[in-house]
Parts: C-alpha cells; sequence; structure tokens
C-alpha cells in the first residue's frame, strides 16, 4: 500500500504488549505516512486491545487531543 500518498492528518495507535501489530510495525506505519501532521501513541501495559483495557481516560485524552487540532 503506498503509504506516502496518505496526506490527511493521522494517529496511530497501539499497545506495547500487542502480539499481533506491535510497536516496530506502528512504527513503519508511521514513518511510511505522507502524512505532515501525524502522531503516535503506544501505550505500555497494554495488547491489541488497547481501547478495551485499563487505559479508557488516557484514551479519550488523546483522541481528543488529536481532534482538538482540526
Amino acid at each position: 500500500m503506498p503509504w506516502k500518498n496518505i496526506n490527511v492528518p493521522a494517529l496511530v495507535v497501539d499497545g506495547d504488549l500487542d502480539p499481533l501489530a506491535g510497536e516496530v510495525d506502528a512504527a513503519a506505519l508511521f514513518g511510511a505516512l505522507g502524512s505532515k501532521n501525524k502522531q503516535l501513541i503506544v501505550f505500555p501495559r497494554n495488547s491489541h486491545g488497547w481501547f478495551l483495557e485499563d487505559n479508557h481516560d488516557a484514551t479519550d485524552r488523546v483522541f481528543d487531543q488529536f481532534l482538538s487540532q482540526f
């Protein structure tokens, strides 16, 4: 996929303990995106379902902060 052609704001989120995607893959996707406005967030102690685990408040803050730019 031509990730460099994605030029819209992008938020890449991963759990540090994710056995499916993982931090290396998330970082590679982040680096390949063509967007100048991009952010990578890695939640420690969380896996692939990071949004269902113990970071509900942190998840809300991350999304609110990212979306408040627009």
